[in-house]
């Protein structure tokens, strides 16, 4: 999305360096697509491209640590000299009241909005919040990020 937020900065901007553009139209559910597509496909990338490495042992599964160099996954035991913890991210939905009466969105599920919306409320100012409230703006959202 990031690129896309450029790209169209880029083009608002194009008249200043003597470059016209007719029309610049954003087309919401196109740049959604198309970033969705890109963290799927570099997932599996990513893991392909591990598969290639011969030192270099992917386990997906589910373990938990015995030390601080060692962890358990189905009954195998890893160790290392130094261990990195990397479990990807997940939505921490915080208890507000009346939450989970409503469709809330998450980086999980902002892909299936069909169009762009008027205003926007992030909860949470990590990374993820900060990408997408920029792209959000760029394209003409209101966006209020507590």
């Amino acid at each position: 999305m990031i690129y896309a937020t450029n790209l169209y900065k880029s083009a608002l901007k194009a008249k200043d360096f003597g470059v016209q553009i007719k029309e610049i139209k954003l087309d919401f559910n196109k740049v959604l697509d198309y970033a969705d597509e890109l963290v799927q496909n570099g997932i599996q990338g990513n893991e392909k491209q591990i598969a290639l490495y011969k030192n270099i042992d992917y386990i997906k599964k589910n373990g938990h640590c015995l030390s601080e160099k060692s962890v358990e996954v189905e009954n195998e035991v890893y160790s290392g000299s130094n261990m990195l913890i990397s479990t990807g991210t997940f939505p921490r939905i915080p208890p507000i009241e009346g939450i989970n009466e409503i469709d809330y969105l998450t980086h999980e599920n902002i892909f299936n909005l069909k169009k762009l919306p008027k205003s926007i409320l992030f909860v949470g100012g990590g990374f993820i919040s900060l990408e997408f409230a920029n792209a959000f703006n760029t394209f003409g959202s209101k966006v209020y990020i507590i």
